[in-house]
C-alpha cells in the first residue's frame, strides 16, 4: 500500500523515500519540497511536469485545506505524487537525497530559501524562477537553471532536459 496524492496517513513501508521509489519504480524524479504555499508556484511545476512527462514529487504541509484540495486535484490529473503533510527531518532529507532535481517555481519571494540552501549544500541540480532573491542566494552555484516567473513551458523544457540528463546518467552509470 503506497500513499496516494494528498494522503496524510503514515508511510506504509516506514519511509517516505521507499514509497516514492516503489511508486516511481526507481525512475528519477523532480522535487518540490517544503511548506506548500501559494507564493511557491507549485501549480506551475505540476503543469510543467505534465507537459514534460517528468516524475514530480510535491512534499510538505500545505498552508490550508483549500489549497491542498486544489493541488491534489491538479496533481491527480497530471500523475504527480503528493505527500501533503508535515515531513520529519529524516523524510525531508531522504526525499532531497533521492531527487534528481529540485524545482523552485516561486511566483513571489523576497527572502532566503531553506530548500535552495539544502539543495546547494547537497550539490543538487535546481530549476528556479528568476526572482532576484533566488538568483542572489544561488549566485555562483553552477547547477541552477532559471525560468521566467510563471512560464510553465520554460520550466517544462528545463525538466525535460534534466530528465534526459538523468536517463543518460542511469544508462552510463
Amino acid at each position: 500500500e503506497v500513499e496516494l496524492p494528498g494522503d496524510s496517513r503514515p508511510s506504509s513501508s516506514g519511509t517516505v523515500a521507499a514509497d516514492v521509489a516503489q511508486t516511481l519504480e526507481g525512475r528519477p524524479f523532480a522535487l518540490c519540497l517544503g511548506e506548500v504555499r501559494r507564493n511557491k508556484g507549485i501549480e506551475n511545476a505540476i503543469r510543467a511536469a505534465g507537459l514534460s512527462g517528468t516524475n514530480l514529487v510535491v512534499a510538505g504541509a500545505p498552508e490550508d485545506e483549500e489549497y491542498e484540495r486544489s493541488l491534489t486535484q491538479l496533481a491527480a490529473s497530471s500523475g504527480v505524487f503528493c505527500i501533503l503533510r508535515f515531513l520529519s527531518d529524516a523524510e525531508y532529507s531522504a526525499l532531497l537525497a533521492g531527487a534528481n532535481v529540485v524545482v523552485l517555481p516561486y511566483i513571489s519571494f523576497g527572502a532566503q530559501s531553506g530548500v535552495l540552501a539544502h539543495a546547494m549544500q547537497r550539490s543538487k541540480r535546481v530549476i528556479a524562477t528568476d526572482l532576484v532573491a533566488l538568483k542572489e542566494q544561488a549566485r555562483g552555484y553552477s547547477q541552477v537553471r532559471y525560468a521566467p516567473v510563471g512560464d510553465t513551458e520554460q520550466v517544462a523544457e528545463a525538466l525535460a532536459r534534466e530528465g534526459a540528463d538523468a536517463e543518460r546518467a542511469v544508462l552510463v552509470g
